[in-house]
């Protein structure tokens, strides 16, 4: 019942600046959403503040990169990318893209909660780069 009132909520202001209604969560995704973060969350925000000018680097070259045409796979959402809980590079085979959009190599490194391949070695580090 909680959860269905902060939907109402959600979309009430959503309406309220203007967001269109094929643009906004329906209540299943709405749900979603937040399992997702209480499954994979597990650290508050307040504690570790980021100092500076937020960067949304990841989420912009994903947006381009399906403007483009080009297939992308799903990401988790910044909240679950961001919580520095859980996130380990795993050896899987076999080779794959990246799937940073900025790189174009090929890895068997996956990180284990994301399920995302991401390349990590001296020349460059993507792991690194996906989850801040």
């Amino acid at each position: 019942m909680t959860v269905v009132n902060c939907w109402l909520l959600y979309r009430r202001a959503a309406n309220r600046i203007g967001v269109p209604p094929r643009k906004q969560m329906n209540l299943c995704e709405f749900k979603m959403k937040i399992s997702n973060s209480l499954i994979y969350g597990g650290k508050t925000t307040g504690l570790t503040r980021k100092r500076g000018r937020p960067s949304s680097v990841v989420e912009t070259q994903f947006k381009l990169k399906k403007l483009t045409g080009r297939h992308t796979t799903k990401i988790p959402d910044k909240s679950i990318r961001q919580d520095d809980i859980g996130h380990y590079p795993a050896v899987k085979n076999p080779r794959r893209g990246c799937k940073l959009p900025s790189c174009k190599g090929k890895t068997n490194m996956t990180c284990l909660k994301c399920n995302v391949n991401l390349c990590c070695d001296i020349n460059k580090n993507c792991f690194l780069d996906f989850h801040n």
